[in-house]
């Protein structure tokens, strides 16, 4: 009788754990998914996220076009984030370069820096060493990348303001740009994804470079298919994100945002912060966006073309803007100009601010972009 008692109460303490370990996965599982779906994307960004994500986790390069240096840079680092790919993170390896950081470099420099974190990979630490007594040659290369491959790890390599190599006399070469093309292509699903984050669009990119190799193929082609091009928002849009703001911005707070950011997901993000930071900022407000915006404006409108930059002086000025189609269109897919009844106007009245805080002559001295 006594056994009976004690294998009862076994099986007892047997479905209590179990019981307990059911409760434990019911309770935590909606906590991890939780985790997973309310990380913080760049405001008004989600698609543009969902879109890099899946390419990153099918072995497919991408190309991540936009204005903003600050606001490229905030979406590459968001992509590290290895929540966002669940079972295929343990397999993902991440390499954050920031081009403008790399001026000197050469060939065998450049990827020394870009590859190095392949050196803690197990799988393919011998492979990473051999590649570096070869001095970073192509051949080397290739082979860690197949060794990659035949791990089943992948490097993702986020290169960041990659229009900058096109100003590097080492690196704005041939066999550069070969190079990256290949190792990125060679294979599908590829072990080595690259994402490159561009002020410009591939075709300018294309213009600068072909002199290279005026016979061969584009050297950036291999991105065609993953092109993500960071657009303005519509004002109902900018009305919807706006209201999911927590803690609720005011009536009046949302106004001052989308007089002064419009449809820029960027200048929205930055702009609502302030009142984050202090929500009875009103006063303050247009003076502390402009000390934070300032800068970053300025450096992005003086490394904009003549033309481009003459489009938005001519549209806040009012004055004539019919030969300058191409670029007001382009100026209105970032939310930074409207039409309205026939007239083009600001709609991030911040632009205003900054270049009438200047003597005129001091915008536009870039050349003109074919």
């Amino acid at each position: 009788m006594s056994d009976l008692i004690i294998v009862a109460l076994e099986w007892l303490v047997v479905a209590i754990m179990f019981a307990f370990l059911i409760l434990f996965i019911v309770v935590t599982a909606p906590s991890q998914r939780k985790n997973i779906s309310s990380l913080a994307i760049p405001l008004g960004r989600k698609d543009e996220i969902d879109f890099l994500v899946g390419r990153i986790k099918t072995g497919q390069s991408s190309a991540v076009i936009g204005l903003f240096s600050g606001e490229k840079t905030e979406i590459l680092g968001f992509l590290t984030n290895s929540k966002l790919y669940e079972e295929d993170a343990e397999n993902l390896i991440f390499s954050n370069v920031d081009m403008a950081l790399r001026m000197n470099d050469t060939s065998a420099q450049f990827w020394e820096w870009a590859i190095q974190p392949l050196q803690d990979v197990p799988e393919v630490a011998q492979a990473y060493e051999v590649c570096s007594q070869n001095q970073f040659s192509d051949v080397s290369l290739r082979r860690l990348i197949n060794v990659l491959r035949q791990s089943e790890k992948r490097l993702v390599l986020l290169l960041n303001n990659f229009q900058e190599v096109l100003h590097f006399s080492q690196l704005k070469q041939d066999e550069f740009f070969a190079t990256l093309r290949s190792l990125a292509s060679s294979y599908h699903p590829s072990p080595l994804v690259v994402v490159v984050a561009i002020n410009q669009s591939l075709m300018d990119f294309h213009r600068e470079t072909e002199k290279l190799n005026p016979l061969g193929s584009p050297y950036l082609n291999f991105l065609e298919g993953g092109i993500t091009i960071l657009k303005g928002l519509s004002e109902q849009q900018v009305d919807e994100l706006l209201a999911e703001v927590s803690p609720p911005l005011s009536d009046q707070a949302k106004q001052l945002v989308k007089k002064f950011a419009g449809g820029s997901p960027y200048l929205l993000q930055v702009a609502t912060s302030e009142f984050l930071k202090d929500s009875e900022a009103i006063e303050e407000f247009e003076v502390n966006f402009f000390r934070r915006m300032e800068l970053s404006i300025e450096r992005m409108l003086q490394g904009w073309s003549s033309s481009r930059c003459k489009t938005l002086l001519a549209v806040i000025q009012q004055a004539k803007v019919s030969e300058f189609e191409k670029e007001l269109k382009e100026l209105e897919a970032q939310g930074f100009i409207e039409e309205k009844k026939g007239q083009w106007q600001l709609r991030a009245e911040i632009f205003r601010k900054i270049v009438e805080n200047k003597p005129q002559h001091a915008w536009c001295q870039q050349p003109v972009k074919d």
